[in-house]
């Protein structure tokens, strides 16, 4: 059951424009294959979606990231990345290379940015974050539009 607020839930959407579910879980396998950790994924789906303000997702990837085993104190940090200094190398770049793609408006992705996450990153592992990041944008986008309910938590993790 979703919110009071809830305009429409994700699988009103589905029902609405049948395929596009699909495709976009066509995208997730791909990018699920690339060989980019679950961990690293995860931290960017979740740095975009605290940036978006999308419950929905937020919630969703939060409970992705419990139950693969990420660390709760890390989970806890993430929206203070840069002052938690508990965030590996690859983690940091991971987090800054979502804000980065997240943030578009009046920002430009520089060659820094570009070079940053080059340095951590073969350029198969860049273009996999980047989908990813691509991704999770347009499902905040679809969240926020229509107030999706967050989910609830995993009963095993309450």
């Amino acid at each position: 059951m979703g919110l009071p607020n809830a305009r429409k839930e994700f699988e009103d959407l589905r029902q609405l424009v049948p395929g596009v579910y699909e495709a976009a879980g066509a995208m997730s396998k791909a990018i699920n294959a690339s060989g980019v950790s679950s961990h690293l994924l995860e931290l960017a789906k979740i740095r975009a979606s605290q940036l978006n303000g999308c419950a929905q997702c937020l919630g969703m990837h939060l409970n992705n990231a419990r139950a693969i085993g990420m660390d709760p104190q890390k989970l806890d940090l993430i929206a203070v990345w840069p002052e938690a200094g508990i965030f590996d190398e690859h983690e940091m770049a991971v987090l800054r290379w979502a804000e980065v793609l997240t943030d578009l408006v009046g920002n430009e992705i520089s060659d820094d940015d570009f070079a940053a996450i080059n340095a951590q990153f073969s350029e198969v592992e860049v273009a996999a974050l980047s989908f990813a990041i691509a991704q999770i944008n347009f499902y905040n986008r679809l969240g926020n539009a229509y107030r999706m309910s967050p989910p609830r938590h995993h009963p095993a993790m309450m």
